[in-house]
């Protein structure tokens, strides 16, 4: 079997002109442009104050048979609202002959229907 190399004599020669004789001068070479200086690594952001926590206070409430709710005392933790409500619901059933004075004004024992503690958020 013969191989036909007919198509790599068909193009033309390359001609490349020299790269510079006697007396040609070659361009300067490109100069790069002057670095500027790097910026300062980041540093840690500003500390930030944490925005106060949220405080929640317990409220004791008296809610009386007309739906309105009479604020009894207000405590910084839920066990002391807690024995509060219980001191008040223990006043009512031994039933001391007293109105309690609740937040201004006396109410009636039998107009209490119930004692809540509500957490309350600042």
């Amino acid at each position: 079997m013969s191989t036909d190399l007919s198509w790599t004599q068909s193009a033309p020669p390359l001609s490349v002109p020299p790269l510079g004789g006697p007396g040609d001068t070659l361009p300067p070479a490109p100069v790069a442009p002057p670095v500027a200086s790097l910026p300062a690594a980041p540093t840690a952001p500003p500390a930030v104050a944490p925005l106060a926590a949220a405080r929640t206070a317990y409220v004791v409430f008296a809610r009386l048979e007309s739906g309105d709710r009479v604020e009894v005392a207000s405590h910084g933790d839920e066990a002391s609202a807690r024995n509060e409500a219980t001191a008040l619901m223990r006043y009512l059933r031994d039933g001391r002959g007293d109105w309690p004075y609740l937040a201004g004004r006396f109410v009636r024992p039998e107009a209490i229907v119930s004692i809540d503690v509500d957490a309350v958020r600042d």
